[in-house]
């Protein structure tokens, strides 16, 4: 709870563009970098042929990664600026909490199912037992992994230990009335 109460207080503070801008600029970032990096590196090592491919290639991917991020950041300043102008900065900045939590929501998701995986996930059980959250935040990335894919595309073994721990979750607390990914 107090991670997903940082994300949105981090968000509020930042705004819906920053937020947006910034995830948008760090996925950027990384696709031009791996889709760019190559060709861009190939061309660098037709003009200055001494240099080590993989250090020219490494030095492409962080130009293109840094540029795209850098323009993200500038554009969401002009847009804070915007904002600011038209008297809509409140909107903004509540409309990035919202999102930062939601952004918050799934990457506490990604977590928990990462430990699920984990020979550790003992250690967890008490916690999730106790926790009103735990099941609605383990499920998040299934649900909407199943809005924009289906939970049978995962692989076998991903499903088995999805479906175990839900399993184990709802027999500990009593079955039916828990939320389920499918």
């Amino acid at each position: 709870l107090l991670v997903l109460i940082g994300f949105v207080v981090n968000g509020i503070r930042k705004g819906l563009f920053t937020e947006v801008l910034g995830l948008i600029g760090t996925f950027g970032g990384l696709v031009a970098g791996l889709l760019l990096a190559g060709p861009l590196s190939n061309l660098v090592l037709k003009f200055i042929p001494e240099y080590y491919g993989i250090l020219v290639h490494l030095v492409c991917f962080t130009i293109l990664f840094a540029a795209v991020y850098a323009g993200t950041r500038v554009l969401s300043k002009r847009l804070d600026q915007l904002s600011e102008k038209l008297s809509i900065n409140w909107l903004n900045n509540i409309l990035g909490g919202l999102f930062a939590g939601f952004k918050g929501a799934v990457i506490v998701s990604l977590v928990l199912m990462y430990l699920s995986f984990l020979p550790l996930q003992f250690l967890l059980t008490p916690y999730q037992k106790d926790s009103i959250l735990y099941q609605p935040l383990y499920n998040l990335v299934p649900k909407l992994y199943e809005l924009i894919g289906s939970p049978d595309q995962l692989p076998k073994q991903v499903r088995e230990i999805l479906d175990k721990n839900r399993d184990r979750f709802m027999d500990d607390n009593g079955g039916d009335d828990q939320p389920e990914y499918r």
